[in-house]
């Protein structure tokens, strides 16, 4: 009879590395930078309700345009947190 419990035992194999699906970053409407401020080309439309990734692509798109350096966009999502 084989006693197990002596039995050394095996490694696991470590689990392959599956990249990460990339973030979606299109523009999809079209928010771009016009002489007087942000235009929205292609805003959703009204009563649309956005995926969450939507959603965050759509805001990183208008604050990128809006402040590329995200000064004041940190100042106001610390603001936002607060309420």
């Amino acid at each position: 009879m084989i006693d197990f419990a002596e039995q050394p035992r095996r490694r696991k194999s470590p689990k392959p590395k599956v990249p990460s699906p990339k973030s979606d970053t299109a523009n999809h409407f079209e928010v771009v930078k016009s002489q007087t401020g942000i235009a929205i080309i292609q805003p959703p439309m009204a009563r649309q309700v956005l995926s969450p990734e939507r959603a965050i692509n759509l805001a990183a798109w208008l604050m990128i345009t809006a402040d590329p350096t995200g000064e004041q966009f940190e100042r106001v999502v610390k603001e936002i947190v607060k309420t």
